[in-house]
């Protein structure tokens, strides 16, 4: 059984903030309600910009949830992961130190090679690679936009959009910084200036820096094989002289064997601490009243192991797996039973390797907009780099499989758009995009080392290296006309054209090349119907698309086909009815959707059979599936300093047909009607959040989230004795209590992540090797200061 300490002021921390927000109600003064977004009791307004014009979220005829900055922060997110606790039907799993995004069941966990199913654009540059880190920068609002949205948003929008607006220059100088330390030494700075320099040019700078150290602790010790391992000494291989193949020095007695393989054992001390960086600046020209030009630089950096705290879920299968195929090259390998110990304690594990989740990734865009009568024109253009490394072994007292994966990538992004202004009836916008994007990677895999090392096994395929180029050019046009029926009902309808290439060249082990071509159409049709509450009711119909790709992790040659060398695109129809508004004088808000998606070619990833583990990567289409459900959310502003939240979202998703029967050198499967993976059936969330004035200068505010995810599967297995990749159900608490000013100036406050110190796993994996699961984060208890000046 997993323990986890126990901390004995947490639960009073808890105990002391609970009853303040219950009592909220008592201590009111004044519940007189006034418009959203007032400060007389109503719920405030949140405006967005995902219909490429600003308007109230309740407007929007598509399922949407959104976030300012300030929200945000009060309540302590600061990661995408985090947006569970807002966002029904909204899940994320973070391996290998990256996150990926799923929407309704719609996403991948293909980390290297394919694109994310759910766009993500900051700033309306798209961020088109999985290599996303889940840390939140100068965040003015957040917009999460459910099912397809390719019509509006283009290429790799299957599932939907998460839209990242960040703070913009503007008149006015301010100034703001914050800075939180916790347990494990969790450290977050956040700083923000504005500086307006004249009436034509103002400028702002953010500053973001989050570390801690490790979150998970390995227990396994140095040189962990002995002579007693190793009976029979190195066998023949081993004991091959240099001049015959064998390795560069003599390996013969099992003293020697037990030496020869520790020297390739490093256990590092733990795993999953955060070492990230990152800055972003934008200069504004306000060249005339109706025209100004935009200039943004960013920067970011991550060079830790967040994301590499996994554990060995199948210590008993691995343990004789890895005898196993030692004694293919003659070792006998004599392990006493337990020696691979199963983990019985939270937030530890026994690995013997160091982990590197390594990204660097900067860009800079110009964005010039011009208001015109009856039109606003904006055009973004934007060039990004990226650069990351991955290498990790497989959690294991043995060094049994080492992936190094580096990617050194860039793009260029352009996007001309016009949004008309007049009243209508008729509303239209289109635009045009195009996309360029370089990837070069090299990917290495080692299997058993030191073993590599030695001349007479070069050529088998336990040591393996991949060289290749990835060219992809992206254009298409779009345009979206809506008509007003009558003063409330109103039809809407938008398509897109795309054409996609894709070519790769493959210049190690061996040249080849291999390119694919694709051309789409992606209609979408809205009717919906204004209520007087401020909200609407609406039926609505997308597709989405992806296109597919070639796999450049593994080399070429192991396939005897296409068949997990190269993939196929991946497309969803999306079927929505939904309704949302404000109710009781803007005290309520309630939103709900059903939907239904048929899904169409999911790109997905599984690996080798067991008679070739160097395949740790082949990216297949899943044929058909299909993922239904409801979601709904309740906000309630019950007096002016509580508000109350609800949330929640049902979801069936399964593939209809999903096998594979060629086994020559993947594992055969037929998974048709199981689960899909990476989709839990429930979700649910609620927050509590407090805002009470305690005298004439000074407010007392807390927050309470909680929030639950069913059990997920994250990947069926196909190896005998290795159980499905599964996380279980979790429930999480975060906690916040503290004071600030009345005018918002200066606020302090306490928190508690992760309050009941759950042991939870955010990411599992199974491969022929055996099982491993990802540790989530360990209770942090911390205090923060926030300091603003206008």
């Amino acid at each position: 059984m997993v323990r986890t300490e126990r901390l004995w002021w947490v639960p009073c921390l808890m105990a002391a903030a609970l009853p303040l927000m219950i009592a909220a109600p008592a201590l009111a003064v004044d519940t007189a309600a006034g418009p959203p977004g007032s400060d007389t009791g109503g719920l405030e307004e949140i405006v967005v910009t995902a219909q490429r014009k600003s308007e109230n979220v309740l407007r929007v005829p598509v399922s949407i949830s959104a976030a300012t900055g300030d929200q945000l922060i009060s309540s302590g997110i600061d990661q995408i992961s985090s947006l569970q606790f807002t966002t029904p039907g909204f899940y994320t799993d973070n391996g290998v130190g990256y996150t990926q995004i799923y929407l309704r069941g719609i996403g991948n966990n293909i980390f290297v090679g394919a694109d994310p199913s759910v766009l993500t654009n900051i700033d309306d540059v798209p961020r088109i690679y999985g290599s996303l880190v889940n840390n939140f920068v100068n965040v003015d609002r957040i917009e999460v936009l459910k099912g397809a949205q390719g019509g509006l948003y283009g290429r790799n929008a299957t599932g939907g959009v998460v839209n990242i607006i960040t703070r913009q220059p503007s008149d006015t100088a301010e100034a703001d910084a914050r800075a939180s330390y916790g347990q494990k030494n969790t450290l977050e700075v956040a700083l923000y200036g504005n500086l307006p320099i004249n009436d034509v040019i103002a400028w702002n700078v953010a500053f973001q820096r989050d570390s801690h150290d490790n979150y998970v602790k390995n227990l396994l010790p140095n040189n962990p094989l002995t002579a007693a391992n190793f009976p029979d000494g190195g066998g023949f291989l081993l004991g091959l002289p240099p001049n015959l193949g064998g390795p560069s020095t003599t390996v013969v007695t099992p003293a020697q064997t037990a030496a020869f393989f520790n020297s390739a054992i490093h256990p590092q001390s733990g795993y999953g601490n955060q070492d990230f960086w990152a800055g972003d600046t934008k200069l504004k020209l306000q060249l005339a009243s109706n025209f100004k030009v935009t200039l943004d630089a960013d920067w970011s950096q991550k060079h830790d192991s967040d994301g590499d705290q996994w554990f060995l879920q199948t210590p008993a299968y691995s343990q004789g797996y890895d005898a196993a195929v030692l004694g293919a090259f003659g070792v006998t390998l004599v392990l006493p039973p337990g020696f691979y110990k199963p983990v019985t304690h939270a937030f530890t594990t026994y690995n013997s390797t160091p982990a590197a989740a390594w990204l660097t990734d900067y860009g800079v865009s110009i964005k010039p907009e011009w208001s015109l009568p009856g039109v606003d024109l904006t055009n973004i253009a934007a060039y990004r780099q990226q650069q990351t490394v991955y290498s990790n072994n497989y959690a294991s007292p043995i060094t049994v499989d080492i992936p190094v994966v580096q990617n050194s990538k860039w793009y260029l992004y352009e996007e001309l758009r016009g949004v008309s202004t007049s009243d209508g009836p008729f509303h239209y916008l289109g635009g045009a995009t195009y996309l360029k994007d370089h990837t070069l990677g090299k990917t290495t895999n080692v299997l058993f080392p030191p073993l590599c090392c030695i001349p007479a096994l070069a050529g088998v395929g336990i040591d393996t290296f991949v060289q290749s180029t990835d060219l992809v050019k992206n254009w298409s046009v779009y345009a979206q006309v809506g008509y007003d029926i009558t003063s409330k009902l109103n039809f809407t309808t938008s398509l897109r054209y795309i054409h996609e290439t894709n070519n790769a060249d493959f210049t190690n082990p061996v040249n080849s090349e291999s390119s694919i071509d694709a051309k789409k159409y992606l209609p979408s049709a809205t009717l919906s119907y204004a209520l007087d509450g401020g909200g609407n009711v609406y039926a609505r119909y997308a597709k989405g698309f992806k296109a597919g790709g070639v796999n450049p992790v593994v080399p070429p040659s192991l396939f005897p086909s296409d068949f997990g060398k190269v993939f196929g695109p991946e497309q969803v129809n999306t079927y929505e009815i939904g309704y949302k508004d404000e109710l009781f004088d803007h005290h309520v808000q309630v939103t709900s959707a059903v939907f239904y998606n048929d899904y169409n070619g999911l790109q997905y990833t599984t690996a080798g059979n067991p008679q070739h583990p160097q395949l740790i990567e082949a990216i297949i289409n899943a044929g058909t599936a299909e993922t239904y459900g409801a979601e709904g959310s309740v906000a309630w502003r019950v007096l002016r300093p509580l508000t109350l939240t609800a949330n929640a979202a049902y979801l069936q998703a399964k593939y209809r047909s999903f096998s594979n029967s060629d086994g020559s050198v993947l594992a055969t499967f037929n998974f048709d009607g199981h689960r899909m993976i990476n989709s839990p059936r429930w979700q649910m969330a609620f927050t509590a959040g407090l805002d009470q004035p305690l005298t004439g200068n000074l407010n007392l505010t807390g927050t309470w989230q909680t929030a639950y995810t069913s059990n997920v599967i994250t990947g069926y297995t196909v190896y005998p004795g290795v159980p499905n990749a599964t996380i279980p159900q979790f429930w999480l608490t975060n906690v916040r209590i503290g004071v600030k000013t009345a005018d918002d100036r200066y606020a302090v406050s306490l928190f508690v992540d992760n309050a009941f110190d759950r042991a939870y796993y955010t990411f599992a994996s199974i491969s022929s090797l055996g099982g491993n699961t990802l540790w989530g984060n360990p209770r942090i208890a911390g205090a923060e200061v926030r300091v603003k000046f206008h």
